[in-house]
C-alpha cells in the first residue's frame, strides 16, 4: 500500500509522508558510508563522489521541513506539455487512452487513466485525505533562466504514460 502510494501518486497521506521523511537518514547513511540494509543489495563503487553528493542532495529534499509545492509544479508541467491545447486536455487524455493504451493494456480503465493524468493520483488509498506532497517525485533539472544556466527544482515525473505500465 505504501509502495503504490509513493510510486504512483503526487500527493500522499500524512503517515506516508512521515515514512518517506524518516527513510531519508537511512538513504543518506547508505550513500555516504555504504552502511545499512541496502549495502548488500546495491553497489555504489562505480559512482563518483560528486554523483553521490547529487543524489544525497535530492534525498535530503524529501524531508517534510523542505518546501514543496507539488501541485503547482505538476500544473506547470502539464501546461508546458499541452501548450495551447491545455483547455482541451480531458479530450486529449481520452484520445491518448483510446489510441495508445486501450489496445495494449485493457486492464487499465479509462477513468483511472483520466484521473491519473489530470490529478496525478494513480492509486486511491482508502478514502483518505492526501494533503502532503510526494517529495520523492521532485528533483533538480538543469535549465535556463534569463539566459543563465541554473538547477531548477520541480516535478519531473511522468505525466504521459502512467505508472500502471510497470505493474
Amino acid at each position: 500500500e505504501i509502495f503504490l502510494e509513493v510510486y504512483g501518486n503526487t500527493m500522499l497521506r500524512k503517515q506516508t509522508s512521515s515514512y518517506v521523511s524518516n527513510k531519508v537518514e537511512d538513504l543518506v547513511s547508505f550513500l555516504t558510508n555504504g552502511t545499512g540494509v541496502l549495502a548488500g543489495l546495491i553497489d555504489l563503487t562505480s559512482l563518483k563522489f560528486k554523483e553521490r553528493d547529487a543524489i544525497e542532495k535530492v534525498c535530503k529534499t524529501w524531508l517534510e521541513e523542505v518546501e514543496c509545492d507539488m501541485l503547482a509544479w505538476r500544473e506547470k508541467r502539464m501546461r508546458q506539455y499541452f501548450e495551447d491545447r491545455y483547455d482541451y486536455r480531458k479530450n486529449l487524455i481520452d484520445w491518448d487512452y483510446s489510441m495508445n493504451v486501450k489496445d495494449w493494456a485493457e486492464i487499465i480503465h479509462s477513468k483511472l487513466f483520466l484521473w491519473w493524468r489530470q490529478d496525478g493520483s494513480a492509486f486511491e488509498i482508502r478514502d483518505a485525505k492526501v494533503p502532503q506532497p510526494n517529495r520523492s517525485l521532485a528533483s533538480y533539472a538543469e535549465g535556463k533562466e534569463r539566459g543563465c544556466s541554473k538547477m531548477k527544482r520541480g516535478f519531473w515525473g511522468d505525466i504521459v504514460q502512467s505508472p500502471y505500465w510497470a505493474l
